[in-house]
């Protein structure tokens, strides 16, 4: 950082946010120890990546001077490394089962990202990395035809330790691709029933071809392994066959069905390779999900229970046969035969459940479970954040429009999308600066230039109006309290809030504006919009914002309450 003049070095008082560790070296001005027009910060770490870094500088003071400046810029760390374009492409068809999926990014990962890869449904794969830019996913074995596959990527950002590697933090994954495509289809055949598992007893074999079909040829081509006794029927078409075995299918017995190669079509087609499909009767009571899903964090308190099973099963048995640990007491509930549905009483935050389904469960067509079932989920921390668009104040060159921001923010939650000079415009301002102080009051119109690039800032009742104006419902809270500002947002109402910034010199800054009016003011007045917190209700430990500075962050609530406090402790909130 290359300084304008010359400094008196014990007087600079920096500070980052987030912290970061390492170290200033202020260089020395012609080799005089005390002053210095240069500085450089030695950072031991790194920070995530898309974020957003705040450098403050307090003391400034320049030699056989009084003085106490303040000064303050922001940068982003880099962006992580985003997917441009795979080969192939979300929403490719007709894909060749021996495949390979070529992934291509905007950047390569110099080791402060991690990614996590996943496809749906599974299938053995390895990662190369053929250029920094470019990633092979190489499949082990062939894909399966006439499939839909979903390839999903995640990401985290990591913090490291420069000297030593060491990974001191990391963000948790987010999604960061979802490429799905479809494999090309099976010759001849358009549809085949039934497949997998689950069969009945007594179900028909149904096999749909895509173009009308020599029936002679196909039944000479036809086997069935186990053998059955069957009978058979055409559709008038000759697309769509119907075997119907004579005699009960044994249960839980896997079944082939093969159409050896040169099926002939009606028009003269022969299929070139043998066509298999395979299905299995119905067995033993499986469970095919359930909700929430086993490992699952941060599950909603409120949550139900959901069991899939893989066929009809006995009501009674089922619900005789579950247990969940902690205990909680409940109430059962179905949708069918095949889903069952338990209704906690009540779920504990930041608690750890296990499901378990015991063997034994009688089956309506099939056979028992033979297997226990278990899955586990923990209830999310007692954290709430509504969501809402972050938008930031201009830093280069610097803006005194937070309080403007914070309401364009909760404007935009609303739907409204509207600029911060046509919000100004709207509730008036008054530029007028004597004597050291300004001449506005910012309790009736922002107090600064129209656009916002200097000035004091605006408080509640005009930004009030901008909602009013919109017919928008608020409620005004002066001399509030930190359990109400969270019952506010627990019902899902963020709150505009004007607060000490937290890092420039803290003191009154009073003034009586042109109109006559006292005002009361600050120095490093600030303004946000909460929108979480996290604790109880009663008692919150942690307040979120969306802050126009910042961006969205944390405080702690002691702290918040102290910034709060500076101007009495005024809510906005938004309905």
């Amino acid at each position: 950082m290359n300084l304008i003049h010359l400094y008196k070095k014990d007087k600079l008082d920096p500070s980052i946010n987030p912290n970061i560790q390492g170290y200033w070296v202020w260089k020395d001005f012609l080799g005089i120890p005390s002053l210095t027009k240069i500085g450089y910060f030695y950072p031991e770490q790194s920070t995530f990546n898309d974020q957003r870094i705040v450098i403050y500088i307090t003391g400034i003071s320049r030699p056989l001077k009084n003085e106490n400046h303040e000064y303050g810029f922001v940068f982003d760390s880099p962006n992580l490394p985003m997917l441009t374009y795979s080969t192939p492409f979300n929403g490719d068809i007709e894909v060749p089962i021996d495949t390979d999926l070529e992934l291509n990014f905007n950047k390569p990962n110099t080791g402060y990202a991690e990614f996590s890869y996943s496809i749906e449904p599974e299938i053995k794969f390895t990662i190369q990395e053929t250029s920094p830019t470019q990633i092979l996913v190489n499949f082990e074995e062939d894909l399966q035809q006439s499939q839909k596959y979903v390839f999903k990527m995640q990401v985290r950002s990591l913090k490291k330790n420069f000297k030593t590697g060491e990974i001191l933090e990391t963000t948790n994954f987010e999604d960061a691709a979802r490429i799905a495509f479809y494999t090309k289809r099976e010759p001849l055949i358009k549809s085949f029933s039934p497949t997998g598992t689950g069969a009945l007893q007594d179900t028909d074999i149904l096999i749909r071809f895509e173009v009308p079909m020599n029936s002679e040829s196909v039944l000479e081509k036809l086997d069935i392994t186990p053998t059955i006794n069957f009978d058979y029927e055409w559709n008038e078409r000759l697309d769509l066959l119907k075997i119907t075995p004579t005699d009960p299918l044994p249960k839980d017995t896997s079944f082939k069905v093969t159409l050896k190669q040169g099926v002939l079509s009606k028009s003269g087609g022969i299929s070139t390779k043998d066509i298999t499909y395979e299905f299995k009767t119905i067995g033993p009571i499986i469970v095919k999900s359930v909700e929430p899903q086993n490992n699952s964090s941060n599950v909603n308190e409120n949550s139900i229970i959901k069991v899939t099973f893989d066929q009809a099963v006995s009501r009674e048995s089922a619900q005789s046969k579950f247990s969940i640990t902690p205990n909680v007491s409940g109430s059962f509930e179905w949708e069918n035969d095949f889903t069952m549905i338990f209704r906690p009483n009540k779920l504990n935050f930041s608690t750890t459940y296990t499901v378990k389904i015991n063997t034994g469960i009688e089956s309506i067509y099939g056979l028992p479970n033979t297997e226990e079932f278990s899955s586990t989920f923990t209830v999310r921390s007692n954290q709430i954040i509504i969501q809402m668009p972050q938008y930031f104040q201009p830093q280069s060159p610097p803006s005194f429009s937070c309080n403007v921001y914070a309401a364009r923010m909760a404007l935009a939650w609303k739907g409204y999308n509207v600029g911060i000079i046509s919000l100004i415009a709207e509730m008036g301002y008054n530029d007028g600066y004597q004597n050291g102080h300004w001449l506005g009051n910012p309790y009736k119109e922002y107090v600064g230039n129209y656009d916002g690039s200097w000035g004091y800032g605006v408080y509640w009742d005009p930004i009030q109006k901008l909602f009013t104006n919109r017919g928008i419902q608020t409620e005004l809270y002066k001399g509030w309290n930190l359990s109400g500002l969270a019952k506010a947002v627990e019902q899902g109402h963020p709150v505009i809030i004007w607060r000490y910034n937290g890092e420039s010199a803290n003191y009154d800054k009073n003034w009586v504006a042109q109109d006559g009016t006292y005002v009361v003011g600050i120095n490093g007045q600030h303004g946000g919009v909460v929108t979480g917190f996290r604790g109880s209700s009663d008692n919150p430990t942690h307040i979120f914002l969306n802050d126009p500075w910042y961006g969205k962050i944390w405080i702690q609530a002691s702290l918040f309450d102290y910034y709060w406090s500076r101007l009495g402790r005024v809510g906005l909130v938004i309905y």
